[in-house]
């Protein structure tokens, strides 16, 4: 799909138009507070922290797997812990 949008997911032509595309069509299918991206994003990195501790990797691994998982460097495990603290309901 890249390939015939100039290597470009959203064929804008800076990230600033290209975000505000993304928010536009996220909101006019629907996709708002509790199912906003980023709250899906909240809620995918706190199963993934989950899912690597069931794996038996420890906090400090599990947080730097799921800090590459978001796209952050494996050195961003801290990071995740203050903006993505897993919540546990168990």
């Amino acid at each position: 799909m890249a390939e015939d949008r100039h290597g470009r997911l959203i064929d804008k032509p800076d990230l600033k138009s290209a975000m505000k595309y993304w928010h536009s069509q996220a909101s006019r299918f629907g996709l708002t507070g509790t199912y906003s991206p980023h709250s899906l994003r909240y809620a995918w990195a706190q199963d993934a922290i989950r899912h690597y501790l069931a794996q038996g990797f420890c906090d400090k691994e599990a947080l730097a797997m799921t800090a590459i998982d978001l796209g952050h460097g494996d050195g961003r495990g801290r990071y995740v812990a203050q903006v993505y603290g897993r919540r546990d309901t168990d």
